[in-house]
């Protein structure tokens, strides 16, 4: 017999940091959380000092499927930014901006020498051409 109350299925072979015990205590709980959707065990969060309280994204979409899932985060991206995804916000696009002028001098990475002759490289490889769309590979499969 514990000196706390622990359900029947407790693992005791799981070890848990004394924050973990003490975040349990304060929040009265009975034993380790567990997933509502999978029943797994759910992890501790070190930074939080508490458990997840969400359902990891594998379980939710288990659950919900996977529309069910983007439907909710436009309506939460909706909801915050004004936007349907984040990379639409004007915010971000200029901090992408921004900080594409500090590191390259451009205002995408897409723009610069290095990229090109990366990409002139790799098709050269993958094709034998300066450019993908030249190969004849390619401009079979696009008939």
């Amino acid at each position: 017999m514990h000196k706390y109350p622990y359900p029947d299925d407790f693992d005791f072979s799981i070890k848990l940091s004394t924050r973990a015990y003490y975040c349990m205590f304060k929040n009265k709980m009975t034993g380790y959380p567990k997933s509502e959707i999978s029943g797994k065990y759910i992890k501790f969060n070190s930074t939080t000092d508490c458990f997840n309280l969400y359902a990891t994204r594998a379980e939710s979409f288990s659950k919900y499927g996977l529309e069910h899932s983007i439907q909710k985060r436009k309506e939460t991206c909706m909801k915050r930014y004004g936007v349907e995804h984040a990379s639409q916000s004007n915010e971000v696009i200029e901090n992408r901006r921004k900080h594409n002028n500090e590191k390259y001098g451009v205002d995408s990475y897409f723009q610069t020498k290095e990229f090109r002759e990366k990409r002139k490289k790799w098709s050269r490889e993958k094709f034998g051409t300066d450019d993908p769309m030249q190969s004849e590979e390619l401009k079979e499969k696009r008939k």
